[in-house]
């Protein structure tokens, strides 16, 4: 339950409290999601913290150790991004290429309709680049690739260099799923805005295992670091945190059945 979400409930506070009491068990992903439950009336002695079943993503996480940051080609990776991000991000793609001209770019919209728009913002920047509706990342002398598909996302980002989580930078819509970048080993950069997914940005923040930028102009300056300095790049070592966290699933599901079981006997 978000910090949004909780507010909403607590105006019915009364409703609020009587559904759920009649909640034989609550998993909740935090210490803070705890204590908005218990706050809207929920019996503490039914509420379990079980961590978050996002860190439960399927065996995606792969060994980074042998890439080298400093041959590897350089990829930026603009993903799940918004209306009236994509002109932010673009613009600070363009600062990257004047210090770094062979970096690539790909861009992945939330909803894949908008590729050809985003396509044409690439073009009236002086950006070359084409469709693609797949997962080959063929540049073929294009400096950039706007993706027109969903269901790709994941294997692009073990592919990336670095990478930007949309739905962040304009308050709007509160983020994306981050445990993806971080489960293929790629480097990712968040906006202000992350309502959402915050308990599990801070397991990354806590961790140094991500960057989360409090100004539009810091999108260059962060992108940049992780692309240039092997240490930062390095260091941000999120896949570590994914491993960490794993285990809510199983856990919760011994829990019900465990649960099940007693209320047969009974």
């Amino acid at each position: 339950m978000s910090e949004k979400s909780f507010k909403r409930y607590a105006r019915f506070k009364n409703i609020s409290s009587d559904t759920l009491k009649k909640i034989t068990r609550i998993f909740v992903q935090s210490e803070k999601q705890s204590a908005r439950f218990i706050n809207l009336g929920a019996d503490v002695n039914r509420i379990e913290i079980a961590g978050s079943v996002k860190f439960d993503i399927e065996d995606q996480c792969i060994d980074i150790s042998h890439i080298d940051n400093n041959k590897r080609e350089k990829i930026v990776l603009f993903a799940s991004t918004h209306p009236g991000e994509d002109e932010i991000l673009i613009d600070a793609f363009c600062s990257i290429l004047n210090d770094m001209p062979d970096t690539k770019l790909v861009i992945v919209p939330r909803h894949p309709e908008r590729a050809e728009s985003i396509s044409l913002l690439l073009s009236k920047k002086n950006i070359s680049n084409s469709l693609s509706y797949n997962n080959k990342l063929n540049f073929n002398s294009k400096q950039a690739i706007v993706i027109g598909s969903i269901g790709i996302l994941s294997s692009l980002y073990s592919k990336a260099s670095v990478s930007f989580v949309g739905g962040s930078l304009l308050g709007t819509s509160g983020g994306h799923n981050i445990i993806e970048p971080a489960a293929a080993g790629c480097p990712f950069v968040v906006g202000p805005f992350m309502y959402n997914f915050q308990d599990i940005l801070e397991t990354f923040l806590s961790a140094n295992a991500c960057i989360q930028i409090s100004k539009q102009k810091e999108i260059e300056q962060s992108l940049k670091r992780i692309l240039t300095d092997k240490d930062q790049h390095e260091k941000i070592n999120a896949l570590a945190v994914v491993s960490q966290n794993k285990g809510s699933t199983s856990l919760q599901a011994r829990k019900i059945l465990q649960l099940l079981q007693n209320r047969s006997k009974s």
